[in-house]
């Protein structure tokens, strides 16, 4: 089942492979590191801007970097509420005798999400009533169902009238316990994921759900492809398993659409 008018197909895919997109500023200063699992580092780059770092071959592993690249910029083009994300050089001469557990993080391009200050963090959908949530949600929602999400976490902006954000996506596609396999992907192309929550709380706008289905119709094989060449090919993630990727998104749009439009009926 696709989408109306824009079929599969690799030529764009190789092209965006071809042309990797570059690093978009350098670290200048580390500031700490956070004692979560992936061990993300908090730095000063030279944009002036913050960010959150993460390495290859961090606790995490590589391919739940690029998924970090590839499930914000899908959010950003379904119209999610997710931060923006970015590639940061990292210089030798920073890391030489910066230590994370007895291990030093290898320099080169180091996967980076913008960091917002005055928030709280949290694992459940609410304040919905607050700062146009209701509408941001159901295209969280979209997003969620569209690459498998896992580990919910969001960030309420306290100065924006707990505006909410959605941050962290590496363990998404399923990958929480393990990385995916094509075959897992396949199996779940045309399935419902699980809502992150057992009951969508009340006060979702259901116009903002027909309007994340028609986002998520019009992604086309040329937006994922470009996304796909958003990650370096430092990371390691070989070509074949951004082009699953890719072709698993596509061809889970229709699925995730029609769920959307089913929904919004519930939410008037």
């Amino acid at each position: 089942m696709t989408a109306p008018g824009d079929a599969w197909s690799d030529a764009a895919l190789i092209k965006a492979l071809a042309h990797r997109a570059p690093v978009e500023a350098s670290a200048q200063l580390f500031i700490r590191h956070a004692s979560t699992g992936a061990k993300p580092i908090l730095a000063v780059a030279d944009n002036g801007k913050s960010y959150w770092l993460k390495w290859p071959d961090n606790p995490h592993g590589s391919l739940s970097l690029a998924h970090k690249m590839i499930v914000a910029q899908v959010g950003q083009l379904i119209g999610a509420p997710v931060r923006p994300v970015a590639l940061i050089h990292v210089d030798p001469a920073l890391v030489e005798d910066y230590y994370i557990g007895g291990e030093r993080p290898v320099a080169g391009t180091f996967f980076a999400s913008e960091l917002l200050h005055d928030v709280e963090e949290h694992t459940t959908i609410t304040r919905v009533a607050r700062d146009g949530n209701s509408h941001r949600f159901p295209h969280y929602l979209a997003l969620w169902d569209l690459c498998l999400g896992t580990d919910l976490q969001l960030l309420y902006h306290l100065t924006e009238h707990h505006q909410v954000w959605s941050i962290d996506h590496g363990l998404w596609f399923d990958s929480l316990e393990a990385d995916w396999s094509p075959d897992l992907l396949a199996e779940r192309v045309d399935k419902h994921w699980p809502w992150p929550e057992e009951a969508l709380p009340a006060g979702l706008d259901g116009s903002a759900f027909r309007s994340a289905a028609d986002a998520v119709d019009g992604l086309t094989g040329t937006d994922l492809a470009n996304i796909m060449g958003s990650v370096p090919l430092e990371s390691g993630v070989s070509d074949q398993s951004l082009r699953a990727l890719a072709m698993f998104i596509h061809a889970r749009r229709p699925t995730v659409s029609q769920r959307l439009r089913e929904s919004a009926d519930s939410f008037q």
